[in-house]
């Protein structure tokens, strides 16, 4: 058969927003824009411009929607915002979740790398029970490193015991994929579910 030649694949490596939670809920959005009153491009920009901080466990939560607001805020408005926050990112594609659980008997090892907060981390662990399906897990929060940088691929790797050449990396984002080639990775950029099975197949991985 022709095609590109793999060594054989010990370890699969999910991201988790846009690829196991379906991309960022714009409706969520409004919702935390109209809690601070403020504009919607302006929450989003100022979101994204702290987000870093945030899901590199740099800042607590009450830092980063103080970033944002320009104010402190009472504990209610926090929490619904922390709340609005969790959730629009943990709307989740059943169908990757499936397959997970079906590598899960055909790959050496299934873990789970992602730039994520404390907040969503313990939500998505302790409410929606998903990192009960990943052999282990790594999240920026609990790392301080972030994605796309090499540092936190070279760690990953180095926990895992895997050669870097036997791994795959699955991330909706063309950055990180290309920091995990770097570090090694093979990489595979997430569009939707039938794209995913038929790049899983080349690399001659049962799915």
């Amino acid at each position: 058969m022709g095609g590109k030649k793999y060594m054989k694949i010990q370890c699969i490596i999910f991201d988790f927003g846009g690829v196991i939670g379906y991309p960022h809920d714009k409706e969520r959005v409004k919702t935390m824009a109209e809690l601070l009153q403020m504009k919607v491009e302006d929450f989003e920009e100022a979101y994204f411009y702290h987000r870093t901080a945030y899901d590199e466990g740099l800042i607590n939560k009450e830092e980063y929607w103080q970033r944002i607001s320009g104010k402190d805020l009472d504990p209610v408005t926090l929490e619904a915002l922390v709340t609005e926050d969790f959730h629009s990112w943990t709307r989740i594609n059943q169908k990757v979740v499936e397959l997970i659980k079906r590598l899960r008997t055909t790959v050496g090892h299934v873990a789970l790398l992602s730039n994520i907060n404390m907040e969503a981390k313990r939500y998505i662990q302790e409410e929606l029970k998903l990192f009960e399906m990943f052999h282990s897990t790594y999240c920026s929060c609990d790392l301080k490193l972030m994605k796309p940088h090499r540092e936190i691929y070279d760690y990953v790797i180095h926990s895992l015991q895997v050669p870097a050449e036997e791994c795959v990396f699955i991330d909706d984002t063309k950055e990180n994929i290309a920091g995990a080639k770097k570090a090694g990775l093979h990489g595979i950029v997430f569009d939707n579910y039938e794209q995913l099975k038929t790049a899983l197949e080349q690399y001659h991985i049962s799915v």
